[in-house]
């Protein structure tokens, strides 16, 4: 589904990341309705966290599956309660808890497993990755550091895997990327521009998502439309 021209915007970055998900837990490659749309568009403007709606959606979706035998469709409408449920609860812990329960809703571990459920099937070597990303332990700054050095990790990997003609064709959309940036930027950005813009267009030619906690709790933001 086109979200209305809204493409790598942070809101439409936010919708695939529910559908994405959606399609999962329902074990079916269907996209959602524009009426989907609306309702992600709603907990985005909400400013309701993947963190908050992903597990809900899971949730909704197995305990649906679980009261019955027989599979039936089930829309993303189906998850708005649990969703506001999930994000009311959310919100009182911030708010009257102890530090301690707050930050037990915040740990690094259910966004770990977020992460590692994310990357892509296709992805060589993926169960190994998955192993070391669930792996990661201490703090939110610990485990941060720890994301960072796998996806420089990961991202080295992928670019050494691909043949010379595929490096010929992702230079040349690189070139034609900051070709309509290069006016705007001052040299020591257009640098800069050139390095995020060569990992991000290898992440999209893999179909890897940032690694990265706040990738996870915030909507994505591209830097540059490419």
């Amino acid at each position: 589904m086109s979200a209305t021209g809204l493409e790598h915007s942070p809101e439409y970055e936010y919708f695939k990341a529910i559908e994405e998900y959606f399609q999962k837990q329902r074990d079916s490659g269907n996209p959602l309705v524009r009426d989907d749309y609306h309702r992600a568009r709603k907990w985005f403007q909400e400013g309701i966290p993947l963190t908050i709606v992903l597990p809900a959606i899971g949730k909704a979706v197995r305990e649906r599956r679980e009261r019955e035998k027989k599979r039936s469709y089930i829309g993303l409408r189906y998850c708005v309660p649990a969703v506001e449920a999930a994000w009311l609860q959310f919100r009182e812990l911030q708010v009257g808890a102890a530090p301690s329960e707050t930050a037990a809703v915040l740990e690094p571990e259910p966004l770990l497993a977020l992460l590692a459920d994310g990357l892509p099937v296709a992805l060589p070597e993926r169960a190994s990755w998955q192993e070391r990303i669930r792996g990661l332990a201490g703090d939110a700054e610990a485990v941060e550091k720890g994301l960072a050095a796998l996806e420089n990790e990961l991202l080295a990997s992928l670019a050494e895997r691909e043949g010379a003609e595929a490096r010929r064709e992702a230079a040349a959309q690189l070139e034609a990327a900051l070709a309509r940036v290069a006016a705007r930027l001052p040299e020591a950005e257009l640098v800069r521009a050139r390095e995020r813009l060569e990992r991000d267009l290898l992440r999209r030619r893999w179909g890897l998502p940032v690694l990265s906690l706040f990738a996870v709790s915030i909507p994505v933001r591209q830097d540059i439309d490419v």
